[in-house]
């Protein structure tokens, strides 16, 4: 399949018109990309941090099994991914992100929801971006009757760290335009998404 989400070509040349297309015609767990991940907020391999330890890996097909089998932690020592396969110390900065990232995946981060069902959630999803493939998963902190959530959706071709906030900001727009109220902070290039926690209340789904 393939939506126009409204995203500029990759390998267009400078100074020539983009059109607006973001093919996302994999299978889910297909992607090839193994995204940077840590553990905590304070999980830093920047030299300077008080206690800097390698990043890890991991793949798209790996959150997919933490979505069916999640883990129940508390939030600071919750695994996180950043999805981009550039790491390294600079890893979590967004400037160095911006101009040095190769971006695998998008995501965004759903807390205002309160009165709503999960399956109202992804209903506001599929319409926001139909015909594109997604894992959308509850929060640590969600409830029956407030599903925070958040939503990954791996990208056919790796895209660049500039390219990835233009891309953010779109979905973040398009799911708005939903009304739903997206956490903008998504769009930095260096901004972490935490992944499948079982907390209360816990569902998932792939679009």
């Amino acid at each position: 399949m393939t939506d126009k989400i409204g995203s500029p070509v990759l390998g267009s040349k400078p100074g020539e018109k983009k059109t607006e297309h973001l093919d996302n015609s994999l299978d889910v767990g297909d992607c090839q990309g193994n995204f940077v991940s840590g553990y905590g907020s304070f999980h830093s391999q920047n030299p300077e941090s008080q206690n800097p330890k390698d990043y890890i890996k991991i793949s798209f097909q790996d959150i997919l099994k933490l979505a069916e089998n999640p883990p129940s932690v508390d939030k600071s020592n919750a695994q996180w991914v950043l999805p981009s396969s550039t790491g390294g110390p600079g890893a979590r900065v967004h400037q160095f992100q911006r101009e040095n990232g190769q971006f695998h995946a998008l995501w965004a981060d759903l807390d205002k929801v309160e009165g709503k069902t999960f399956y109202e959630v992804i209903t506001f999803i599929k319409t926001a971006i139909p015909g594109v493939q997604a894992l959308v998963y509850t929060t640590k902190s969600a409830g029956l009757g407030n599903p925070k959530s958040r939503v990954i959706i791996p990208l056919e071709k790796p895209i660049s760290g500039s390219d990835y906030v233009l891309f953010a900001k779109i979905l973040n727009d398009k799911i708005q335009a939903q009304g739903l109220t997206p956490d903008r902070a998504s769009e930095r290039p260096g901004q972490f998404c935490y992944l499948p926690n079982k907390g209360g209340y816990y569902a998932f789904e792939i679009l």
